[in-house]
C-alpha cells in the first residue's frame, strides 16, 4: 500500500499535476491584490512601471496556464508594492 501511494505521488509530480490548475485560483487573488494596491500606492514612476509590467506578464502567463511562472512574476510585483505574500 505504501508503495502504491509513493508511486502515485511520483506520477502526479512527473505529470505536473501539482503545478498547474491547483494554483490557478491563487493567481487571481494575487492579481486582484496588486490591482487594489495600485489604487493607493505611492511609487516612483520606475517602480510603477515595473509593477505593471510584472502584473501584465503574470496575467498573460496565467491565461496560458503557466501558473508557476505567473506566480513568480506576481509575487515580485507584490514585493515591489511592499505587500507580503500570504
Amino acid at each position: 500500500m505504501k508503495r502504491l501511494i509513493i508511486g502515485l505521488a511520483v506520477f502526479l509530480l512527473a505529470t505536473g499535476f501539482f503545478g498547474t490548475k491547483a494554483f490557478a485560483g491563487h493567481c487571481g487573488r494575487d492579481i486582484r491584490a496588486i490591482g487594489a494596491a495600485l489604487q493607493t500606492a505611492t511609487l516612483s514612476k520606475k517602480q510603477l512601471a515595473k509593477v505593471k509590467a510584472l502584473r501584465n506578464k503574470g496575467v498573460m502567463l496565467h491565461e496560458k496556464n503557466h501558473h508557476r511562472t505567473s506566480l513568480k512574476n506576481l509575487h515580485a510585483a507584490l514585493k515591489v508594492l511592499g505587500i507580503k505574500h500570504r
